[in-house]
């Protein structure tokens, strides 16, 4: 009886080892990459253990030798085992989302059912004499069968931690969990054996039953563990959806849709508030120039700087990029400007940031409810306007909406985005203003202006759609463009009437700017065959001094190509000649703020016959733009001016109209 004892305890310790390795090993068991490799090791250690357990039992009760069991008749029930386990190896140890209690609880009747088929049918062939008490055997099948089902409800909760949820779970749990399993499967076994009727011994299942119950109540226990885990993480998970939601997630402000929602909330209860849109000024140029990571530092810190403004009833948010937006409840309109003040102080305060002083200025817009709208639209309408007046304004300044400046600006909104599209629809046109010799006003060339003709508003002014062209950039495209149209025309009119006329067409900053501005021109030049001594650059006097060592540059390199440079609004900037030693030019065009009035102004007359008198010293052509009276062209030309254009001799006007116009003077000519 001693040796058949032993027999048991080698049977347990196998067991339990066998648990305890596989529980502690599951993450590496699991991790094979073959599918197919990790199924076919899975069956094979299955199956020789269950086989092996069953051995030590049956040699425990000397229903077997070891030369029967390992006979051919014996290995095939391992070889039987071995297909089993492997047939319920997918869904018991891959497991996945699909799985339900149902088909769990049926896999393991099918194991239990394939167990007790397998060595009832092996120990009747390797002993005809054995046969099976029917009801015990029942019994042994139920208690397998819960036992089955429990131990692998526990595994898959020690996995669902292990490799789904990426947790640690002692020793002591693994080892309590094995041992656990072990007994209540030997137990389980023993019961299967129990049901041979040659055993005298009355195996009572009541200690496979207590094993069952505690192995129940740490399944329970730890699946109600994972459950409240679960919750706890769909409580976290759902607080953190609903935060990103809500919420910008560089600077954890409040974005759109939660501002949305309270501005709505705010309008329902009827309650006065004010809408502050703030945009940062020039905020592209330290992406540009620093890089985005100092820009989000920036903008987080500008979020920190305007939280520190705001009372604890007011909510601050970002609506994206450099754009935030404050929503402040107020009862006098004093309240907004001093508040609008500190907000400007606040954010303009210089801040380091990765070794760089950063000087921000911001430009704010200030809409009230009830006041300037009754909707969340209106409202954030209202707040955009009024903030891009403060850009108007010069920036770094605040503004508040007023129904005046609605128009004018829903206008420049409308220009600005029109003007994008101008181009392609063919809506810009190209005038040409005649330049004369001043003492016998013979034409001698022309001056190309550009013209927008809006298919609702009509003919736009250069001095509204130019700036915005700056503004947008669009005067790149639209500056090359005039360009080389206007050289073509010049080409044809001159072709047409065997003229030599010169075309005078004016350089924005932008153009100057361009890295291959100087190649563009030559492009142009080359497009269009006319000499490059008919082609005058006109630049502003203020464009040209803002670097006047690049524009000096720019200027030899054009000169080179033969192309004549002129001083345009000459005058109104620095009024020094002292530069022009520096600036490769040949003209100046004298402003006409100057030449009007020339002939009633008395102190018009000096400056403009100083300018002329120094130019021709410096060997500088002169043009008086701006001549509308014969009293002005007089004095001009009894001052030695060179060139003169304006409305009085002839206003500036299509291509078309300009040949008309040449061909019947021609016409009286012959």
């Amino acid at each position: 009886m001693d040796q058949d004892k032993i027999y048991i305890g080698i049977a347990v310790l196998i067991s339990f080892t066998y648990f305890f390795i596989f529980l502690k090993n599951f993450k590496g068991i699991l991790s094979i990459h073959s599918k197919w490799t990790r199924f076919i090791s899975l069956s094979i250690l299955n199956a020789s253990y269950t086989w092996l357990l069953f051995f030590f039992f049956l040699k425990s009760y000397q229903l077997v030798s070891f030369e029967q069991y390992f006979s051919t008749l014996g290995l095939l029930s391992l070889v039987f085992l071995f297909i089993l386990f492997h047939l319920c190896a997918v869904y018991l140890y891959n497991i996945t989302a699909k799985e339900t209690i149902t088909n769990h609880f049926f896999t393991c009747v099918i194991v239990s059912i394939g167990i007790i088929v397998c060595f009832t049918f092996n120990i009747k062939l390797l002993n005809r004499n054995v046969t099976f008490d029917k009801s015990e055997l029942a019994l042994a099948g139920i208690i397998l069968i819960i036992s089955l089902f429990l131990s692998t409800r526990l595994m898959k909760l020690i996995y669902n931690d292990l490799i789904k949820n990426e947790k640690t779970i002692s020793t002591g749990f693994l080892a309590l969990s094995a041992f656990m399993i072990s007994h209540a499967f030997i137990g389980s076994c023993l019961e299967v054996i129990g049901s041979i009727s040659i055993i005298n011994e009355n195996h009572s299942s009541i200690i496979e039953i207590i094993s069952i119950l505690i192995l129940l109540l740490i399944t329970a226990s730890y699946s109600e563990k994972q459950y409240i885990e679960k919750n706890q993480e769909l409580f976290t998970s759902n607080n953190h959806l609903n935060f990103l939601a809500y919420h910008d997630t560089l600077t954890e402000l409040p974005n759109r849709r939660k501002v949305i929602e309270v501005m709505n909330e705010w309008i329902e209860k009827n309650t006065k508030f004010a809408v502050f849109f703030i945009d940062l000024d020039h905020f592209k140029h330290v992406n540009d120039l620093l890089g985005h990571e100092v820009g989000d530092k920036l903008l987080v810190h500008i979020s920190k700087q305007l939280n520190l403004t705001i009372s604890k009833s007011d909510i601050v948010g970002r609506l994206g990029g450099d754009e935030f937006i404050i929503l402040k409840a107020f009862n006098l309109n004093d309240e907004l400007t001093q508040f609008s003040s500190e907000l400007i102080a606040k954010v303009t305060n210089p801040v380091i940031i990765e070794g760089h002083t950063l000087n921000v200025t911001t430009s704010i817009g200030v809409a009230c409810f009830p006041e300037n709208g009754l909707t969340v639209k209106q409202l954030m309408k209202k707040a955009d306007i009024a903030m891009y007046c403060s850009k108007d304004q010069g920036r770094n300044t605040f503004f508040f909406y007023t129904s005046e400046i609605d128009h004018n600006i829903v206008r420049k909104i409308k220009l600005k985005e029109d003007l994008k599209y101008a181009l392609a629809r063919q809506e810009l046109e190209i005038h040409y203003q005649p330049k004369y010799v001043a003492k016998t006003q013979e034409v001698i060339g022309f001056e190309a202006l550009l013209r927008w003709y809006h298919p609702s508003i009509g003919y736009i002014s250069p001095l509204e759609f130019i700036p915005i062209a700056e503004e947008t950039g669009s005067i790149i495209e639209i500056g090359n463009w005039v360009l080389e149209n206007s050289c073509q025309d010049i080409y044809e009119l001159n072709k047409e009437s065997s003229n030599n006329y010169s075309i005078s067409v004016n350089v924005s900053i932008k153009q100057m700017a361009q890295t291959n501005f100087v190649e563009t021109v030559k492009s142009a030049l080359s497009k269009t065959n006319i000499p490059p001594s008919k082609l005058e650059l006109e630049i502003t006097e203020s464009m040209a001094m803002e670097d006047i060592s690049k524009t000096s540059n720019v200027f030899l390199r054009l000169r080179e190509l033969g192309i004549q440079i002129s001083i345009d609004d000459f005058g109104t900037g620095y009024s020094s000649f002292s530069y022009l030693k520096e600036l490769h030019i040949q003209k100046l065009k004298i402003d006409k703020s100057f030449i009007q009035e020339l002939e009633i102004n008395n102190q018009n007359k000096p400056i403009v016959s100083a300018i002329i008198s120094m130019a021709r010293d410096l060997g500088l052509k002169i043009t008086a733009e701006g001549v509308e009276t014969s009293d002005q062209l007089t004095l001009l030309q009894t001052m030695d001016c060179d060139e003169v254009q304006g409305f009085y001799l002839s206003k500036p006007q299509p291509l078309q109209s300009i040949k008309e116009t040449l061909n019947k003077q021609l016409s009286i000519q012959k």
